[in-house]
């Protein structure tokens, strides 16, 4: 994960992520070009932050309990052919 770049998540989210990764920091809400960007609901609300664009380059690699991820990264990650984006 670390040579993905920054993780991005919504801001409720930010110190459980950085808890739970160990990442401190490197958690943000911001827009990313490039990095990871963890999604989940908060109280049944709809999944944040927003699904990234088709043509922003990032692709869902796996689903985590109630997160969605997804990463685009400099140097690329192997994911598998059957990553489907079913939580939306």
């Amino acid at each position: 994960m670390r040579r993905c770049g920054l993780v991005s998540t919504n801001p409720f989210e930010i110190p459980v992520l950085s808890w739970d990764l160990g990442y401190g920091a490197s958690v943000t809400d911001r827009p990313l070009r490039t990095g990871m960007i963890f999604r989940t609901r908060i109280f049944g609300e709809p999944l944040l932050p927003a699904r990234p664009s088709a043509n922003s380059g990032f692709t869902l690699i796996t689903h985590l309990g109630s997160w969605s991820v997804y990463a685009r990264c400099q140097h690329p990650l192997r994911v598998p052919s059957s990553t489907r984006d079913a939580t939306d």
